[in-house]
């Protein structure tokens, strides 16, 4: 097998995927911030400290890293799958901000803490409705754009 005959094996970008990526790359940056989140948590927890919040897991951390690598294989190659991914990750990181300000105040080592979580996860919840925005104006323009050459037919 030649060298050319084995990158053609490897799957392109969807044409969705172009404009997408600096969102994309916004929502990893998330995911990973998040990872270290609950890394560093649970490592405070064996250390006999508090948490960088409410929550810490290994559980949760491999299970950001799995979506997030499903978000970079969604994008790459269906918008529609894509867009159903960034859909998780609006709740996902709503419901933390949501605990930020339902929780005990207590539950963070500082304010510090808890309103940088907060910001953590805003920028999960803004890069995921951008995402979902964006993948659906492409699929409308798309549509728009078969349409159009299907009357031209």
């Amino acid at each position: 097998m030649t060298k050319n005959q084995a990158l053609s094996l490897i799957p392109q970008w969807s044409e969705a995927a172009k404009p997408l990526r600096i969102v994309l790359i916004v929502q990893l940056l998330w995911a990973v911030g998040a990872i270290m989140w609950n890394v560093v948590g649970v490592q405070r927890i064996e250390q006999n400290l508090q948490p960088l919040g409410p929550t810490a897991s290994l559980t949760a951390a491999i299970a950001l890293g799995v979506f997030a690598l499903l978000l970079a294989l969604g994008l790459r190659f269906s918008a529609v799958l894509y867009a159903l991914l960034s859909l998780i990750g609006v709740p996902a990181a709503g419901v933390a901000i949501f605990g930020a300000f339902t929780h005990d105040v207590s539950m963070w080592p500082s304010e510090v803490w808890r309103y940088t979580g907060v910001a953590l996860n805003s920028i999960g919840v803004l890069s995921s409705i951008v995402a979902v925005a964006g993948s659906v104006a492409f699929l409308l323009r798309r549509h728009s754009a078969k349409k159009a050459a299907y009357s031209a037919n």
